[in-house]
C-alpha cells in the first residue's frame, strides 16, 4: 500500500540543552563522589543500605523560568551537584575538581527539522535532521539562557561558594562564541515529536485528523508523540499518555471528552 502525505517525517521538533559546570569550594558533589576511593564505599552504602550518593536523583533542582519581559517561561534550567562529561570512548568522567552542573533549553523552540527513511531496508538508520538554531528566535533564546545559568553563578548568593567555570571556561565571552558552544556541545532532551502532525486535510502538511486517523486511510491510526503540531513547553511523556489513552476510548467508542 502507498499514500503519499507531504508531512510524513517533516515538522520534527526537540529541545536542545546545554550545560555550564561551575567550580565549588565544598568537595561534598557527586563529580568527588564518583572517584576512587569514594566511588567504592559509595556502592556498599547503596548495596547494603539503600542509602547514600546512588540514591539520588541525576537532578536536584530544576524550574521554568521567563526572560525579561515575558509572561510565562521560555526556559527549563536543572542543576546536578557534580560535574562531568563523557571521555571519547563515551566513558562517564568525572571533572578534574569539584563542581556542579546546569542546563538550560527554550522550551518553545521555532525550528523545525525532519526524519525520514533513507530505504526500503527497516533496519538502516533512518536521515535526521534536527536543525537545531536555524531561526533568529532560538539561537537569540540560546544565548539569552547561558548567560542566565553564568547569572546565577556570578549572584552574591552563589559567589562565597565559587572557584572558577569549568565548562565552557571564561575565553567564551561573545555571541558567536557562545552560538559556537551551543552548537559543539548542545545535546538533545530527548524529547522529539511533531514528524506525523495533527492538523485538517486542508493543511498539505498535516499527516492525521483529530481523530489520530491518517488521511487518506481507512482505519489507520497514529498514536505517538509525532502528532503533535507543536512541541510542549515541558516533558511530552504525560501528554503522550493523555493522547494514548483517548485513542484507546477512540477505538473502543467510549465517550471522550
Amino acid at each position: 500500500m502507498k499514500h503519499e502525505l507531504r508531512g510524513v517525517g517533516a515538522n520534527l521538533q526537540d529541545h536542545l540543552q546545554l550545560w555550564v559546570q561551575q567550580g565549588v569550594k565544598t568537595k561534598d558533589c557527586l563529580s568527588e563522589d564518583g572517584k576512587f576511593p569514594k566511588v567504592v564505599w559509595a556502592v556498599l552504602k547503596y548495596m547494603f543500605a539503600k542509602k547514600g550518593p546512588l540514591t539520588m536523583p541525576a537532578c536536584n533542582v530544576g524550574g521554568f523560568i521567563p526572560n525579561e519581559g515575558a509572561e510565562r517561561p521560555i526556559f527549563q534550567i536543572h542543576f546536578t551537584p557534580g560535574a562531568g562529561g563523557m571521555d571519547s570512548g563515551g566513558k562517564m568522567v568525572a571533572a578534574p575538581d569539584p563542581g556542579i552542573n546546569s542546563t538550560v533549553c527554550t522550551i518553545r523552540p521555532t525550528s523545525r527539522g525532519s526524519v525520514h527513511a533513507r530505504s526500503t531496508d527497516p533496519k538502516a538508520f533512518p536521515k535526521i535532521i534536527h536543525n537545531y538554531l536555524s531561526t533568529e528566535h532560538d539561537r537569540e533564546l540560546a544565548i539569552e539562557g547561558f548567560k542566565l545559568q553564568r547569572k546565577i553563578y556570578q549572584s552574591e548568593s552563589f559567589k562565597p561558594h565559587a572557584t572558577y567555570e569549568l565548562l565552557p571556561g571564561e575565553e567564551v565571552q561573545t555571541d558567536e562564541q557562545i552560538l559556537e558552544f551551543w552548537r559543539t556541545e548542545g545535546m538533545s532532551v530527548y524529547h522529539p515529536v511533531g514528524s506525523s502532525k495533527m492538523g485538517p486535510a486542508e493543511d498539505p502538511t498535516a499527516v492525521v485528523d483529530n481523530g489520530l486517523k491518517v488521511h487518506g486511510i481507512e482505519s489507520l491510526r497514529i498514536v505517538d508523540a509525532s502528532i503533535f503540531p507543536l512541541l510542549p513547553s515541558g516533558n511530552p511523556h504525560a501528554p503522550t499518555v493523555a493522547i494514548a489513552e483517548r485513542a484507546a476510548d477512540l477505538i473502543l467508542g467510549n465517550p471522550t471528552l
